[in-house]
């Protein structure tokens, strides 16, 4: 049974962060046998988005779009991974 992991971060940001938050879903992707992955996307400061059309960006963009879904129905997740300040 695959674990389903929510990744929070700046995953579509054109910041070093956005890069880090990209680089481990790459690392998780690379793993999607065992993992199913749900992604919520945040700012960061007042950072551009990745705008271009590739294959990675489309599957982000259905991973968010079925992150939405999952939390409608009220899903739970496995794991939590978050590229973010934190808030303390």
């Amino acid at each position: 049974m695959k674990k389903r992991i929510l990744v929070r971060g700046p995953v579509l940001s054109r910041s070093g962060y956005g890069e880090q938050a990209r680089f481990a879903v790459r690392s998780l992707r690379a793993y999607e046998d065992n993992f199913e992955i749900f992604i919520i996307p945040t700012s960061w400061g007042k950072t551009s988005w990745v705008w271009e059309e590739s294959e990675e960006r489309e599957w982000m963009d259905e991973r968010i779009k079925q992150t939405l879904i999952h939390q409608q129905q009220g899903g739970q997740y496995d794991m939590s991974l978050q590229v973010t300040i934190p808030n303390e």
